[in-house]
């Protein structure tokens, strides 16, 4: 089977560290991602966990690690301009693609989250 090429045009992102509703800090440094479409198996998965799928994004394997279930994701789309706060609700390898990517399913939360953080941190001002 022919590898895919990923090119992470999509958008910025970053992780934050957050306490309650409250983010705290970025965690670590902005990265670009590749959004791709959520299909109907992984859909369903989180629906029946009950969780609803509003982004699909792919991430190079080598900043993975930092990654976990229940993180809080910033993330900024190049097209649109806009800057959300995403929930971080399933994470699966893909190494069926070139650069092997990380597959992060992100929910966008219901909970209004309060920033702590210093000025210039947010993707929104950058």
């Amino acid at each position: 089977m022919k590898k895919k090429n990923k090119t992470f045009n999509s958008g910025l992102a970053v992780i934050l560290d957050y306490e309650k509703s409250t983010i705290k800090a970025n965690r670590g440094q902005p990265f670009e991602y590749f959004e791709s479409v959520a299909g109907y198996k992984r859909r369903y998965i989180a629906e029946i966990a009950g969780h609803t799928v509003s982004k699909v994004v792919n991430v190079p394997l080598g900043i993975a690690q930092n990654f976990m279930v229940d993180d809080l994701l910033e993330v900024r789309d190049f097209r649109s301009g806009q800057t959300e706060v995403l929930k971080v609700i399933q994470t699966t390898p893909k190494y069926d693609a070139f650069p092997p990517t990380l597959q992060i399913t992100l929910e966008r939360g219901t909970k209004a989250y309060g920033d702590e953080r210093k000025a210039g941190q947010s993707l929104a001002s950058l």
